[in-house]
C-alpha cells in the first residue's frame, strides 16, 4: 500500500517536473492550441478551407469529443409551424378533439418533449405538397389515430375519426406580412358502429 502510493507520488513529482520543462510548456502548449484549432474547424460554416482542413483534424476532433455538429438547425431552419389536431366523431354528431398536451408550466416541458418527438415523427411519415397529402407509413398514422380514438370516446364508440394539419408559414423577423396559414385532411377513417 505504501510502496503504491510513493509510486503515484513519484509520477506526479514526475509530470510537475515535465510540466516546467521549456519542453513540456511547449507540448501543452501545442494541445491546448490544437484543441482550440479544431473547435474552430468544425464549427465554420461550409467552405473550402473547411473541406480541405477536415480531414487531416477528424480523428483529432473524434478523439477528444470535438465532432459534434453545433449548426443546429442552421443552414435550413424550419420555415413552418406544424399543428396536428385529431377530430373524433361520436355517432351522437358531436366532435371530442385531441391536440398535442403540453403539460403544466412547472415539470410541463419534460413530459411534452416526448409529444413534440411524437409529432417529428408523425410528420416525417408524411409528404405535404400543394395537391396531396402522401402517408409514407400508413400503419405508423392508423395505430396514432385507433389509439387517439380509444382515448377520446372511453367506453364509447366512435363513428369517424380525421386528422388535421394546420401550417402556418412562418415569416421573416420583423415583417408585417400576415402568416399563410393552411389546412389538410391527413387521415380520414369512418368506424362501423355497432348497435
Amino acid at each position: 500500500m505504501a510502496e503504491e502510493k510513493n509510486m503515484r507520488t513519484n509520477l506526479a513529482t514526475l509530470q510537475e517536473r515535465l510540466e516546467r520543462t521549456v519542453f513540456g510548456e511547449a507540448v501543452i502548449s501545442a494541445m491546448v492550441v490544437t484543441a482550440i484549432l479544431v473547435a474552430v474547424v468544425w464549427a465554420m460554416p461550409e467552405s473550402t478551407i473547411r473541406r480541405a482542413v477536415l480531414p487531416p483534424l477528424a480523428p483529432i476532433a473524434i478523439g477528444v469529443g470535438l465532432d459534434q455538429n453545433w449548426r443546429v438547425f442552421a443552414p435550413d431552419p424550419p420555415r413552418r409551424l406544424d399543428t396536428i389536431e385529431v377530430h373524433v366523431f361520436m355517432p351522437d354528431g358531436s366532435d371530442r378533439v385531441w391536440t398535442l398536451p403540453h403539460g403544466d408550466p412547472v415539470i410541463g416541458q419534460y413530459s411534452w418533449y416526448r409529444w413534440q418527438k411524437l409529432k417529428e415523427n408523425l410528420l416525417t411519415n408524411l409528404q405535404v405538397t400543394d395537391q396531396a397529402v402522401q402517408l409514407l407509413n400508413p400503419e405508423l398514422w392508423t395505430n396514432f389515430v385507433h389509439w387517439v380514438a380509444k382515448e377520446m370516446a372511453g367506453s364509447e364508440q366512435p363513428a369517424r375519426a380525421q386528422v388535421l394539419l394546420q401550417m402556418e408559414a412562418l415569416v421573416p423577423p420583423g415583417s408585417t406580412a400576415p402568416p399563410q396559414i393552411a389546412q389538410r385532411i391527413v387521415y380520414d377513417e369512418f368506424f362501423e358502429v355497432k348497435p
